[in-house]
């Protein structure tokens, strides 16, 4: 059985779970990072150089525009994360958690209001890669529990 506790630590905690956890955690934050500012500052927010949507009719700027935001929520997280990474460690399996519903919730919402785009974009296929690495992951980020029962 896992500590799930171990999502909220005490100040006083330090990371126990396993190094491939936080690891993975290093490489998928690169990720996000990288993904984020490019909806920040590619001329087209990656509506259409990435996602394929169609941004010349009357409503484009505002699709750019929607990517961009986006693009910033994904910093905020990113950010949230290296300072996890630098100096929060014990809370490695909250951001776990953070990034698990993030993933897993953009596959749901894909699946109940899907987006119509000639090819599915990257995130997309992504979503069903990375909503099962982050649960393994965090599985494995959270230490094994000291009480029986």
């Amino acid at each position: 059985m896992r500590n799930f506790r171990a999502i909220l630590p005490d100040q006083h905690d330090e990371y126990r779970g396993t190094k491939a956890s936080f690891w993975f955690l290093v490489a998928l934050n690169v990720l996000i990072t990288i993904r984020s500012l490019i909806h920040i500052f590619a001329d087209d927010g990656g509506a259409n150089s990435i996602a394929g949507l169609d941004v010349d009719g009357e409503q484009g700027g505002n699709l750019i525009s929607i990517f961009s935001t986006w693009g910033l929520s994904q910093l905020l997280l990113a950010l949230a994360t290296w300072a996890v990474v630098a100096r929060y460690r014990l809370l490695v399996p909250l951001m776990l958690t953070l990034n698990l519903f993030d993933w897993a919730g953009r596959l749901l919402i894909g699946e109940w209001k899907p987006l119509v785009a000639a090819d599915a974009p990257p995130g997309a296929i992504g979503n069903y890669i990375f909503a099962p690495l982050c649960a393994i992951a965090l599985w494995f980020a959270l230490p094994k529990s000291t009480t029986k029962g």
